[in-house]
């Protein structure tokens, strides 16, 4: 759906700013501006409050209100490339109970998504947040018996990515918030659904058919 829109990718917004005609300029850490007449913010809600103040704009009461009554839990992720097939079970993915450091795993190849052995590991909640701090080295240390039997063979490739805010910890059936003071300013995510990956995208739907209404 998105193939005629143009994607910036590995592109930080560092400013954002409403000129007289209410139209949105957006400043890129590569130094190109983009114009909007509408815009929708999607990061996590402490980081979009954060890029509002740093640029000037205090959205309205109930916005900041609700911004602040929001939490995340944070997650480890780790990517392991083996030569050798996974002990994951089909279709590819597997779920930890809540005692394990391992929330859940899945192996991208089984999945049809990856021509070799390519497994994702998110880490639970409670071990992502005593981690976080932790080294890439420590990290992979403290799962290392228990990754090896689940992705047995040579590893050829492992890494590490850290979300300081992942998880939404209160949910709020709403799809999105449109701030009462910048009426052409949005914010959507998982957080206004129930927090799964594919909340995201039905939050974004909800947006969208809004703004629909505004153009």
């Amino acid at each position: 759906m998105a193939n005629k829109l143009p994607v910036k990718q590995k592109t930080k917004v560092t400013r954002i700013a409403q000129n007289e005609n209410s139209t949105w300029q957006i400043s890129l850490d590569n130094s190109e501006t983009l114009k909007a007449k509408q815009l929708v913010l999607t990061l996590p809600l402490i980081q979009a409050l954060d890029l509002c103040y740093r640029s000037g704009i205090i959205p309205s009461d109930k916005t900041v209100t609700f911004f602040n009554q929001q939490k995340y839990h944070p997650c480890i992720s780790l990517l392991v490339a083996s030569d050798a097939d996974s002990m994951i079970p089909e279709p590819g993915g597997m779920w930890f109970d809540d005692q394990n450091a391992i929330r859940w795993a899945a192996d991208n190849k089984k999945k049809g998504i990856s021509k070799t052995t390519a497994i994702t590991v998110h880490i639970s909640p409670e071990m992502s947040n005593k981690w976080y701090d932790d080294s890439e080295e420590a990290i992979f240390s403290n799962l290392d018996s228990q990754l090896k039997e689940l992705i047995p063979g040579n590893w050829v490739h492992k890494s590490i990515h850290k979300w300081r805010y992942s998880q939404p910890t209160n949910i709020v059936d709403l799809g999105y918030l449109n701030d009462e003071y910048y009426k052409n300013l949005w914010f959507t995510g998982d957080v206004f659904l129930n927090g799964r990956v594919e909340s995201a995208w039905l939050a974004g739907l909800r947006t969208a058919q809004a703004l629909k209404t505004k153009i």
